[in-house]
């Protein structure tokens, strides 16, 4: 039998709870310490995957994390974060075409190379 899912609701639930009360507050920490005594048997078992519920308790520790952002989103994205205009996006295109071989990482990594190379020329002018 494996680990149900109902009991890490349960204790994010009573963790919510516990940050939301007004008075008699006890610390997080005390609650999750309840928690893990009382599925300790669970959670110790042979056919029970503490990885899997250590995921799902700390995601953020996952560096596998899938956030299902592909390539043309991520290119966007890039773009807006990094304030491109039109001609440089389309720069950062080039990934998509099979017979440029090229990576969107290394299209990115071009496009600020030629950037820091325009603003150096701009800037010692």
């Amino acid at each position: 039998m494996g680990f149900h899912f109902a009991h890490v609701c349960d204790l994010l639930q009573r963790l919510e709870d516990n940050q939301n009360a007004r008075s008699g507050v006890r610390t997080s920490a005390d609650i999750m310490r309840e928690w893990f005594a009382r599925h300790r048997p669970q959670i110790l078992r042979e056919d029970h995957d503490a990885a899997a519920l250590l995921s799902t308790l700390l995601p953020e520790k996952r560096s596998d994390r899938v956030y299902l952002i592909r390539e043309k989103k991520l290119q966007t994205v890039i773009g807006r974060a990094l304030g491109l205009g039109r001609s440089r996006i389309s720069q950062l295109g080039r990934w998509d075409s099979p017979a440029s071989g090229l990576t969107l990482a290394e299209c990115v990594e071009s496009v600020l190379k030629e950037t820091v190379r325009y603003l150096d020329t701009v800037l010692t002018h």
